[in-house]
């Protein structure tokens, strides 16, 4: 398959999968008149923050992290009781995030591969 990087063209869809995008978190494919099973297998990097204007690629995590700034902020200017209140609102908004992105992801079964396990030798 062709990755496509300057938007989708307007095929009809053909007998196999040709090209496919990345665009707004999705995969975008031009479909096929067959059933054709995808896999799809990626790991996800996070960049490094450089400079106080770069993008965060964590979803909702504005909230942590503003709170979290505000607490080092009251800090720094000898408000500890402050501090120390915001710093149990950035656990309480951490354990959200958490709960919504992580802990779904945990109930689902996955199934190790037995040790010695390769794929296309027949042990007889």
């Amino acid at each position: 398959m062709e990755k496509i990087t300057a938007g989708m063209p307007n095929f009809q869809p053909g007998s196999y999968l040709r090209m496919w995008e990345w665009r707004e978190d999705k995969v975008n494919l031009i479909g096929a008149i067959q059933p054709i099973t995808v896999r799809l297998r990626y790991e996800k990097v996070l960049p490094a923050l450089c400079a106080g204007t770069d993008p965060l690629r964590i979803r909702s995590s504005t909230d942590p992290l503003g709170y979290g700034t505000a607490a080092m902020a009251a800090r720094s200017r000898g408000q500890r009781a402050l501090a120390t209140d915001l710093m149990s609102v950035v656990a309480d908004a951490t354990t959200k995030l958490i709960e919504r992105y992580v802990r779904p992801e945990q109930y689902k079964s996955r199934r190790r591969r037995p040790y010695g396990l390769k794929r296309g030798i027949a042990y007889l």
